[in-house]
This record gives structure tokens, sequence and C-alpha cells, in this order.
């Protein structure tokens, strides 16, 4: 099955101008029980950004960056969620 679609990407994605601030949020927002739980203090800086991008591939990334950020500091920690930008194309 791998086989027969490998090198055809571009069915897998489907780029469009996505919001970041839309995503990051609905991604806190998921995971906001944790957050409470684990005590974390949580910043999100300069997201406020329209990309071009897979919706469903840019979520799954933010999720797995939310996730693992999540898992791997102490109760009562503190993340920083601060994107950078360039303009080029």
């Amino acid at each position: 099955m791998y086989s027969s679609r490998a090198g055809n990407y571009n069915s897998d994605f489907l780029i469009n101008e996505v919001n970041l601030d839309s995503i990051v949020k609905d991604v806190i927002k998921k995971n906001k029980y944790q957050f409470i739980y684990n005590r974390i203090d949580l910043q999100v800086e300069n997201v406020d950004k329209v990309v071009l991008s897979d919706k469903e591939w840019l979520t799954h990334i933010v999720e797995r960056m939310i996730d693992n950020a999540i898992k791997y500091s102490d109760i009562g920690g503190k993340i920083k969620y601060k994107c950078n930008y360039s303009k080029k194309l």
C-alpha cells in the first residue's frame, strides 16, 4: 500500500491559508486539563499570523509540540510557545 502512494504527496496535502493562532488556541483548549493538572504556566507569543500550510498536518505538528512540552516539563513548569517568521517564498 505504501509503495503505491510513494512520490504522490500532492494527494496528501491541501495547502491553503491557515490561521496559526486559531490552531494553537484549539490545541491549547484541547489540552487545558493537562496544563491545569501539571500546574504549567503557558505563554504564547507571535502566533497571530496566516500561513500557507495543510491545516491537518499543521494541527498535528502543533499537537505534538504541545504534548511533548507538557510531557517533558516539570510540575509547576513554564512553557513558552513563540513563532518567528521570515518572508522567504
